[in-house]
């Protein structure tokens, strides 16, 4: 066995779905069930459960991600800013928390 085979061996689809990868994709993308990817699996001869289609096809979307990302942190995809919930608390530099001061003369706004 030389380098290229094992490297095809090695990156080859795991699995009993690693197959079937893009027919799942491409039936889930076109609004199929992941009960009717069963059917359609148990009519090409793969006998499988709802539940493992669904973990196959979330574990691909976390190894899409990652392979995104290229060793690099992954950027939140929405900008959050740290709320400023009342006057009492003051608003937080980036990367910290909002720091938090007790104002005792302060009326209560709920009355219980």
């Amino acid at each position: 066995m030389n380098v290229a085979d094992f490297i095809a061996q090695a990156t080859a689809p795991k699995g009993k779905l690693g197959p079937w990868e893009a027919e799942i994709v491409a039936l889930l993308a076109a609004g199929v069930s992941y009960r009717q990817v069963v059917v359609f699996l148990a009519s090409q001869g793969v006998a499988v459960s709802v539940g493992a289609v669904h973990e196959f096809v979330h574990a691909k979307k976390r190894v899409s991600k990652l392979a995104g990302a290229k060793g690099e942190p992954v950027a939140p995809t929405v900008k959050t800013e740290a709320p400023v919930a009342n006057p009492t608390t003051t608003p937080a530099k980036p990367g910290e928390l909002p720091k938090f001061v007790w104002d005792a003369t302060r009326k209560r706004e709920i009355d219980w």
